[in-house]
């Protein structure tokens, strides 16, 4: 159990208290989409779609009560 504690909570708990008090800012370039994020077949043929259909009306609407509005 403490090892479990050092590894992983005391990690995380100071990384979210970091990233509190200096805001993380990614470079512009991260936030670019590349040519094949343009046209959407990978995220067609990875199922994005159909998962995004089953996080608003299946089963897993549960753990998303208030979806934001398709675009």
């Amino acid at each position: 159990m403490w090892f479990a504690l050092l590894v992983v909570w005391l990690p995380m708990t100071w990384l979210g208290t970091m990233s509190r008090l200096v805001a993380p800012r990614l470079p512009d370039r991260f936030h670019r989409l590349h040519a094949f994020e343009l046209n959407g077949r990978l995220y067609e043929m990875l199922g994005v779609r159909l998962f995004k259909r089953l996080l608003r009306r299946g089963p897993l609407a549960a753990f998303n009560p208030r979806p934001a509005p398709s675009g």
